[in-house]
């Protein structure tokens, strides 16, 4: 018996077979094959696409803090700000002297987490910088990359001070114990091939140059002698076979 209950609503063609009754969804041919009807993709409907906006919205909103300054400005902060977080984002100067804050008048620790719309007052003091304690990630004091590159910067510039400043005083005691205190600093510099005397006194504190060169600097050695003893990276370039004996084959 043929599978008649899948064409009981057929009808049958000028051959007696019986052709599948058409769907709503297909399109039947003149020999009886069947193609499905193409169907429209449906558009997302304005309520959809305002939702969808919403959300985005939401999430992005998600992922910063907005504190303000007690003048009424708006800071804009990642989440899980902190106080000294806020205060290098209003100034650098502000935050290498932060010292305290408080939110919306009470006094809180440096490390508290910031939520929007928190009022931020920054506690300073006269002088001074920044914790490196700011920098242990275990203590939450800093959750923003700007802040914490400018703390970094800042330990960076004075470690360039300190090395400068006992590079000076080696140089200082050296000249003073070859009895050459008249010896001009700046001079001595451009003489062992540096651009300023903190270069020299900054390559003497890094031991990139020897007290020996001064020595031999201040007794009127040739410089060939002392440039011996810089370290390879600060030797100046030497001239190669080439060069030298393309300048012969010019003389």
């Amino acid at each position: 018996m043929p599978a008649h209950w899948r064409y009981k609503e057929g009808r049958r063609d000028d051959r007696g077979a019986i052709r599948p009754a058409a769907s709503p969804g297909c399109v039947a041919c003149s020999t009886g094959a069947w193609t499905p009807k193409p169907r429209r993709k449906a558009s997302p409907s304005l309520g959809q696409a305002a939702s969808d906006a919403g959300a985005l919205a939401k999430a992005s909103a998600s992922e910063r803090v907005y504190a303000m300054t007690p003048q009424g400005r708006v800071v804009e902060l990642p989440v899980g700000a902190t106080p000294v977080d806020f205060a290098y984002h209003v100034h650098t100067e502000l935050g290498h002297r932060c010292r305290g804050a408080r939110v919306d008048g009470s006094l809180v620790a440096l490390n508290t987490r910031l939520r929007t719309g928190q009022t931020v007052e920054v506690i300073t003091a006269r002088s001074g910088g920044p914790s490196r304690d700011w920098l242990n990630p275990e203590l939450g004091y800093l959750a923003s990359a700007r802040s914490r590159t400018k703390v970094r910067q800042w330990f960076n510039a004075i470690e360039h001070e300190q090395s400068v400043a006992a590079g000076r005083e080696a140089v200082t005691r050296e000249l003073q114990r070859l009895g050459r205190t008249a010896v001009s600093l700046e001079d001595l510099a451009r003489q062992l091939s540096f651009a300023s005397v903190d270069e020299l006194c900054l390559a003497l504190a890094r031991e990139e140059l020897s007290l020996r060169s001064i020595e031999q600097a201040v007794s009127g050695v040739p410089r060939e002698a002392h440039e011996a003893d810089l370290a390879p990276a600060l030797r100046p370039p030497k001239p190669t076979t080439d060069a030298c004996w393309s300048s012969a084959s010019t003389l």
